[in-house]
């Protein structure tokens, strides 16, 4: 119930254009609260968003989260114009609230986004052909090409050492010792193959450490159904 009541304080503050007709949970996803809506507009078309309660036990500091989604899609859309390109179907696109923001935060304190329903497209959960890996590898290396030259200075760290592989590792090993739930028998050949490329495992950070990585935007979270 408390759900279902947040959820209408946060369709009522957004300018969806028209009136909402339908709205429900929406794909696979397992962070945050995602909703499809669905609007009449003026010329009686049905419109659709995505609505989006961010979970606050994940991400600590939303607002921060919020900033670095609005700065990165924002100096996308300013890209995919400059090269012909169609800025509603190549990047997410924020909807403002009623009084102009790119978020809401409900009387619960947790925030929420919407943004623009990219229709027919498709998010795949797992790798059906070899063509599935190549094309979004291609995607992966367009986002990073499209933000070399973004200000990273303009980017919060919003979950610290989210990405600092060493510090993964050595927590990896302190799960293996641990063991809590007795499932590392189990894995132990995957055990294996994580700890024999142990050296891998701070390449990137020692050359960043070193002054001779440049500091880019990357995506860090490379799976298929992030695409």
């Amino acid at each position: 119930m408390v759900i279902d009541i947040k959820l209408n304080e946060a369709l009522n503050v957004y300018d969806f254009g028209g009136p909402v007709t339908e709205y429900f949970p929406y794909g696979e996803g397992h962070i945050n609260n995602t909703y499809c809506v669905c609007v009449k507009d003026s010329d009686n078309k049905e419109r659709k968003y995505i609505l989006q309660r961010i979970n606050s036990n994940v991400f600590k500091e939303p607002l921060k989260l919020m900033e670095n989604i609005y700065n990165v899609t924002n100096y996308l859309k300013d890209e995919i114009i400059k090269n012909n390109g169609n800025y509603l179907r190549e990047t997410l696109n924020l909807l403002k609230t009623k009084d102009d923001n790119y978020y809401y935060i409900d009387s619960d304190k947790e925030v929420w986004r919407a943004c623009y329903f990219i229709e027919d497209t498709i998010c795949l959960q797992s790798v059906e052909k070899l063509e599935h890996f190549y094309e979004s590898a291609k995607s992966f290396g367009k986002f990073m090409g499209q933000l070399s030259e973004f200000p990273t200075e303009k980017l919060h760290e919003t979950i610290a050492k989210f990405h600092d592989t060493p510090n993964r590792l050595e927590n990896l090993k302190k799960a293996i010792n641990i063991d809590k739930l007795g499932r590392a028998s189990s894995v132990k050949e995957e055990i294996s193959f994580a700890l024999s490329r142990e050296k891998d495992c701070s390449y990137l950070m020692d050359k960043l450490a070193k002054n001779e990585l440049p500091l880019r935007v990357t995506h860090n979270d490379t799976k298929l159904n992030n695409i």
